[in-house]
């Protein structure tokens, strides 16, 4: 089939309809995706959450060059 055939066939309400519905897909998937990272993420890490909060600390410190250590607020 022609191109200019089939788009002369569709109405522009009709494309923005598709457009719409694709959209929509498109966020439902972001979002479908997301919730399967974050689940993935809390079944596999291997710390507790006390734990990688204070590694994370621990590592922010060390990205920052701060020579003051693990504060009262790491310790388990």
């Amino acid at each position: 089939m022609d191109a200019d055939y089939v788009s002369g066939c569709v109405s522009e309400k009709d494309e923005m309809m598709v457009r719409q519905r694709h959209n929509v897909a498109f966020m439902v998937g972001i979002l479908f995706g997301a919730c399967a990272a974050a689940c993935a993420t809390l079944l596999f890490t291997p710390l507790s959450g006390r734990e990688t909060r204070a590694q994370l600390r621990e590592r922010y410190a060390e990205l920052r060059g701060d020579d003051a250590g693990p504060g009262p607020a790491t310790q388990l």
